[in-house]
């Protein structure tokens, strides 16, 4: 007769020396405790190198017929299997299965080591946690966001950037209260990591940074951003993280925005359906490309783990390399905490290997208007460009796209201070930092006035993309809508 079992198991940390194996084993340990529901079972066995002897361990029955243990175990990979009544049964939630010395198929456990560097070290130069705030447009308020400076960060240079974004109905604290300053500031001092700029946003409760959500970020965020700080931000060169609803998040808007995004890492990635998963199947299979670096950690005794695991199975079916990190952990900081610090050395080694941009002008600027002078610099934009847009008329009165091409539009630039010059639209002056560009105006149009704003984020010297808001008004009606223009060198 084949026996039948639903096992589980659950992960809570202990540091504590270690004493069940001799003086030589590690001091670190982790307590698991292990369950499997067997109702009619008279003896229940946990077998194999996990028990740390030849006879096993046994297990306890609950009063729901669920029979556990508790282990002590070092880190490293444990192999197990439960023996009900004589009969080995295998745990279908384990990390993996594998044969041992004699073929016979067991499950086992990965167990990871001490998060030492999520804790906090006295004696390391320690970052700064600022709070700041930008007006937002698309959202209609005051936003705040954090920001982390690395230790001694040189204000004369860019740096790297890891946007962190926050799950449903948390805030820009989550990074912060989840400790993610002390990895920082101790991979830094280990010269595992780069001195660089976090910038922890606010999204709506339940946005998963899509809608209005995203366009904050890209459009009124990432510029302010690349504006005031000291960061290196493109095209392609900063990195987006998140937990939960940001791990959604990080995947959705590296995918969108590579221009901006070039790393993503999604850990616990969660999504209300599937309604992505299938968008993004259609997108691949009619050609488009999912240009980000992507890596997708997530514990297998999360909730969401099939969706993560469809994620991953979705990407490498159209060819796309991703980074698949499936261990034991469920939806909470336990598992996050372990998975921050090779999040956070991934980025170290995406930053290191990225190829360095074409930037051969160099201006002073002032920062927030405090005196403090820093030196930024911007690639060279001058000459003639052509362009072509396509203008979203849509919410007003229904009628359909628009698209303009304009054959030359001359660029001159003082430094950083772009001025477009058309002949069909006007001349405006734009502000570039970095190779973020932003210019707004107004012109008649239909018989009323058109007020924009355009931003692109990923500006070179040969090719850049503009996403632009606006809106339309004559005095009775009034509309918005949204836009793109691309730029190319002629």
């Amino acid at each position: 007769m084949r026996v039948l079992a639903l096992a589980t198991a659950l992960v809570t940390v202990l540091v504590a020396p270690h004493t069940a194996r001799g003086a030589d084993a590690p001091a670190f340990t982790r307590k698991l405790r292990f369950e499997v529901r067997a109702p009619q079972a008279k003896q229940v066995l946990l077998v194999g190198p996990a028990a740390g002897k030849p006879e096993g361990v046994a297990m306890r029955r609950g009063d729901d017929w669920r029979w556990w243990a508790v282990l002590d175990l070092a880190p490293g990979r444990w192999a197990y299997a439960f023996q009900v009544d004589g009969r080995a049964v295998l745990d279908p939630t384990a990390d993996g299965e594998e044969p041992d010395s004699r073929g016979v198929a067991r499950s086992y456990v990965v167990v990871r080591p001490d998060d030492v560097n999520a804790r906090l070290d006295p004696a390391v130069p320690h970052g700064t946690i600022e709070r700041h705030t930008v007006r937002s447009a698309v959202l209609g308020q005051e936003m705040p966001y954090l920001v982390y400076r690395s230790p001694g960060l040189d204000p004369a240079r860019r740096h790297p950037v890891i946007y962190l974004l926050h799950g449903a109905n948390m805030n820009e604290t989550q990074w912060k209260a989840g400790g993610v300053q002390n990895d920082l500031d101790n991979l830094l001092a280990q010269k595992r990591l780069p001195p660089l700029v976090a910038i922890m946003p606010v999204a709506p409760p339940v946005s998963f940074y899509r809608g209005e959500a995203e366009r904050y970020l890209v459009e009124e965020l990432a510029p302010e951003v690349a504006r005031t700080l000291p960061v290196d931000q493109g095209p392609g060169r900063a990195v987006v993280a998140g937990l939960s609803m940001g791990g959604f998040g990080a995947v959705y808007l590296a995918y969108r925005h590579p221009g901006l995004f070039g790393r993503a890492d999604a850990l616990s990635a969660a999504a209300i359906d599937s309604s992505f998963l299938l968008e993004l199947d259609r997108d691949l299979s009619a050609g488009k490309r999912f240009q980000p670096e992507l890596a997708v950690r997530c514990g297998r005794q999360d909730g969401f783990f099939e969706f993560d695991r469809a994620l991953v199975d979705i990407l490498r079916r159209h060819g796309v390399e991703v980074t698949k990190d499936f261990g034991r952990g469920g939806h909470d900081w336990e598992y996050w905490r372990g998975a921050m610090e090779p999040m956070l050395e991934a980025a170290a080694r995406f930053w290191a290997k990225a190829p360095a941009r074409d930037v051969d002008v160099a201006v002073r600027a002032s920062v927030n208007g405090n005196g403090n002078d820093r030196s930024v610099s911007c690639p060279n934009i001058a000459g003639n460009w052509a362009s072509t847009g396509v203008t979203d008329a849509s919410l007003c009165g229904g009628e359909r796209a628009v698209t303009t091409t304009y054959p030359t539009t001359v660029i001159t630039q003082d430094g950083c201070t772009v001025t477009l010059a058309n002949p069909d639209v006007g001349t405006y002056t734009a502000t570039l930092v970095g190779t973020t560009l932003t210019w707004s105006g107004s012109n008649p149009a239909n018989g009323g006035t058109i007020r924009w704003q355009d931003t692109s984020t990923d500006v070179s010297s040969t090719r850049f993309t503009s996403t632009s808001t606006w809106t339309w008004d004559d005095g009775q009606r009034t509309c918005s809508g949204t836009g793109r223009t691309t730029f190319t060198k002629k």
